[in-house]
């Protein structure tokens, strides 16, 4: 799991999925999960930012169609 986090923090956004599957894998077999927990918050403060926001500014409003 050490290494999937740290393949996260350099920016793979790719390694999410398995980040998460890690973390259920661990909660599934009973492991405590008090440093997953604050594992998968650090996870999602950095998913508020949107790539889809961009895309909207570049196809316009709909107000455009009037």
């Amino acid at each position: 799991m050490k290494k999937r986090v740290a393949r996260l923090q350099e920016g793979d956004e790719e390694a999410i999925p398995a980040v998460f599957e890690a973390v259920l894998q661990r909660y599934l077999i009973g492991k405590p999960i008090d440093a997953d927990q604050d594992l998968m918050r650090e996870i999602l403060g950095k998913g508020t930012e949107s790539k889809d926001s961009d895309e909207e500014d570049e196809f316009g409003s709909d107000s455009d169609l009037e």
